[in-house]
């Protein structure tokens, strides 16, 4: 048997492989994944930080809270024996054993939380005879006029490092083949689409073809909140006047189409495009743990006194998703202030913050109930905060520029005995974190990218 084992530490995974060097080939290949923490630390808890681990560096691996899915074929190459593993190839989808213990370390106690997998050839062939090919990567479609073909080619070098890294699979019509059925094929990539970017014109707005064939199912899928809608404006045209397109927030401004602007200038829109496109993958992650009723677990609130808003605010200001936090700097020289960095990166140049202890310890005991904060860990000399993004729900962005104020724009709606959380008016369930708006504010809703108002 072949171990595999993945130990999650400062929201990374470190792996180390044991197997037998007699060079025979192995039938059992066991994949764990450990986390540890000097608190009790619940089995979600365990798995959000896995999860959010695995996201950022191995995106072969995608964690659910039923079965999880595993491409064999780069675990087959993270274990470096292909000799003795010809049979790991495919996708497989398994759900874990869970287990649990603590131990005594340095006078505290280690509780640790492992989730187990034990890939044999008979649990492959289970998978492939009892359940459809998981899909690992999102489809996304690409809509486009032929006389815009110029700024396709520019859009798809931007989104190369995302198709080579695994994480989108791109289609516009150029990857039709010659004698294939075309009409088909769009079909077929339009169902599959998960994200759509728009290159619109005059020219865009003229196609019957788009208007009747491509643009109907999409925008009826995101009208349910199964695609995302990314306009990006390549010339001057009547995108403002096109009701059903308006809706959505474009990534640029409609009054700098990218004709009228800089190559530099147009290369940072497309990066922005981009992002955009890796935004929506992180949603569609967070749908895949979080689409139970909001209901079912205690929904997230925003902080409301004064202390905890002014941590978060500073916890926002990292912008390493892998370092979001606090770090408490333990016996402060001045009694009756707390130290921190708003980090958990203690090297170079950290700015150390303090506040009247009792401010910081209520703020601290706010985040942490509200599951912005993962409860403390002790690390020496500090005491370190893990920011928790996967628990909360999506923040609203910004609208960058107001909608025609002839398009009706519909409220988000209100959450009882929660002034900074509303439901999606477009997908029935969503929720989205409003805090910073003001009442009438126009908002960007995180799920379709549609606008909406705040209640």
């Amino acid at each position: 048997m072949i171990n595999v084992r993945c130990v999650i530490l400062g929201g990374r995974g470190n792996w180390k492989i044991t197997a037998d060097t007699s060079g025979v080939p192995e039938d059992v290949v066991r994949l764990s994944f450990l986390t540890a923490d000097f608190f009790n630390l619940s089995e979600r808890d365990a798995y959000e930080r896995v999860r959010a681990a695995l996201r950022h560096e191995h995106a072969w691996i995608q964690p659910s809270r039923e079965k999880w899915q595993i491409d064999l074929h780069q675990l087959a190459e993270l274990i470096g024996r292909p000799a003795e593993l010809p049979w790991l190839t495919g996708t497989v989808s398994l759900q874990p054993e869970v287990k649990s213990d603590s131990q005594a370390a340095a006078n505290q106690r280690i509780a640790n939380v492992e989730f187990v997998f034990y890939i044999t050839v008979e649990a492959i062939a289970m998978t492939e005879v009892n359940e459809p090919k998981p899909m690992s990567r999102t489809h996304v479609f690409i809509s486009y006029s032929h006389g815009d073909k110029s700024w396709l080619e520019r859009l798809r070098v931007h989104l190369r490092p995302l198709v080579r890294d695994g994480l989108i699979d791109l289609f516009d019509d150029t990857k039709i083949k010659p004698g294939a059925r075309w009409r088909d094929e769009i079909k077929q990539a339009l169902e599959k689409a998960r994200v759509a970017i728009l290159l619109i014109s005059a020219d865009f707005l003229a196609s019957d073809f788009i208007a009747e064939d491509e643009l109907p199912p999409l925008l009826k899928k995101a009208q349910a909140g199964g695609a995302t809608i990314l306009p990006v404006i390549v010339s001057a045209c009547r995108f403002r006047r096109e009701k059903k397109l308006s809706e959505y927030q474009a990534v640029n401004d409609p009054q700098k189409p990218l004709a009228n602007l800089t190559v530099a200038e147009s290369e940072q829109v497309l990066s922005a495009v981009s992002e955009a496109v890796e935004e929506a993958l992180d949603i569609d992650c967070s749908k895949m743990i979080c689409s139970a009723p909001i209901e079912a677990e205690k929904a997230h609130s925003a902080p409301m006194s004064d202390s905890a808003r002014e941590l978060l605010s500073l916890i926002e200001k990292e912008t390493d998703p892998n370092l979001k936090g606090l770090t408490e700097i333990r016996n402060s020289p001045e009694p009756g202030q707390t130290m921190f960095i708003a980090s958990l990166a203690t090297h170079g140049k950290a700015t150390v913050y303090k506040m009247r202890s009792r401010l910081f310890r209520e703020g601290i005991a706010e985040l942490i109930d509200d599951k912005f904060l993962y409860p403390p860990e002790n690390a020496g000399g500090s005491i370190r905060y893990e920011f928790r993004a996967e628990d909360r729900p999506p923040l609203a962005q910004p609208v960058v520029v107001k909608s025609d104020p002839a398009v009706s724009i519909p409220f988000a709606i209100s959450v009882a005995n929660e002034p900074t959380l509303v439901e999606s008016p477009f997908s029935k369930g969503k929720y989205f974190d409003v805090s910073g708006f003001r009442h009438g504010d126009q908002v960007v809703d995180p799920y379709t990218a549609k606008i909406c108002l705040v209640p």
